[in-house]
């Protein structure tokens, strides 16, 4: 059985893959459920992303660092129950504070077609593909579904130019696994952090297409799909137009073809931001529809310049001390496009 060896002052390094384990012989009794288990791998990965210590995770839970420790070594004498509906509090607090801070986020029409690709990959534990241009809120949307769910789940940002190396230790860091390990054991190590409770996704998947060599980009392709034939876990892989014609459709096609064969959702984002979605966002910054003359302005635009703006026009119009209107936006869009 392992433990940490971290002093209580030091931020955490053990790895996810690890708890599983430690964690598996109370499942497997009937000690602990998998919500349970999932619980605890939730901790884990708010310590390592968080960079908390032993100290600082148990003051948020209520408990002391040895308690922590002992729980994340699966060597928890007390009350597992207590324990967890004390990790389910803080778990629901942090999701509560995460939400305050991005009070700006509006669910668009984008947001509710990943959010329904994301469930679905998650709930039937199969692949979904989400395929649209830059620039649309599409990573935005993926990580406040991060933020919003209740299940466990590993963003992953595909790295550019990606070795085989270097797309698995961004993987490994998503899922909480040391990568202070070989190769080999790093593959069997972030299969072994991965359950069916678990939604991995990865985005920037395109950069196997753009920027790495054929054969990298095979390499790490396969390797995505055995994770996810070996750990049963939800699939979601999102990028450009590259993505489906250089990687699906295109001359590297027949080894992702068992992969989109299984696939339970194939998103296709529009390459033009529904009018509105943007006049959504536009309502939550309290403006009316605007002028024939800003829409037309507006129109073209993809979300992420859009919601950029926006801002850029509320910091003139608090500067100027005056409700924000469409004058200050097209102010702004001046500004940035002279």
């Amino acid at each position: 059985m392992s433990t940490l060896l971290t002093p209580t002052s030091g931020t955490v390094t053990l790895s996810a893959d690890t708890v599983l384990r430690n964690l598996a012989p109370l499942v497997e009794e009937g000690h602990l459920s998998s919500d349970d288990r999932a619980q605890v791998l939730w901790l884990i990965g708010e310590m390592r992303t968080s960079h908390l210590s032993l100290a600082d995770a148990g003051k948020r839970i209520g408990y002391d660092a040895s308690t922590v420790s002992k729980v994340l070594g699966g060597t928890y004498k007390g009350s597992w129950s207590n324990v967890l509906e004390s990790i389910r509090k803080y778990r629901h607090l942090h999701a509560e504070r995460a939400k305050m801070a991005s009070a700006e986020f509006v669910e668009t029409s984008i947001w509710e077609r990943i959010r329904q690709t994301c469930d679905l990959a998650l709930i039937h534990q199969m692949p979904g593909v989400i395929i649209g241009p830059s620039q649309v809120g599409k990573t935005t949307a993926l990580l406040e579904y991060r933020r919003r769910s209740q299940y466990v789940v590993r963003y992953v940002r595909m790295p550019a130019a990606p070795g085989f190396r270097s797309a698995i230790e961004a993987i490994a860091d998503a899922c909480g696994v040391t990568t202070r390990v070989t190769t080999e054991q790093l593959r069997r190590r972030i299969a072994h952090a991965l359950d069916e409770r678990t939604l991995l996704i990865i985005d920037e998947f395109h950069q196997l297409a753009t920027s790495s060599g054929t054969s990298s980009a095979m390499k790490i392709a396969e390797y995505v799909r055995e994770l996810h034939d070996v750990t049963q876990c939800g699939l979601v892989v999102c990028g450009t137009r590259a993505l489906e014609n250089d990687l699906i459709k295109g001359p590297l096609k027949g080894w992702l073809e068992q992969f989109v064969e299984r696939c339970i959702k194939w998103l296709e984002l529009p390459n033009d931001i529904p009018w509105s979605d943007l006049m959504l966002v536009a309502e939550a910054y309290a403006l009316p529809e605007p002028p024939e003359a800003t829409a037309k302005l507006l129109r073209p635009m993809r979300m992420n310049r859009f919601v950029k703006l926006l801002a850029l026009a509320g910091n003139l119009a608090r500067k100027r001390d005056e409700p924000l209107t469409w004058d200050h936006v097209t102010t702004a869009y001046n500004l940035v496009n002279r």
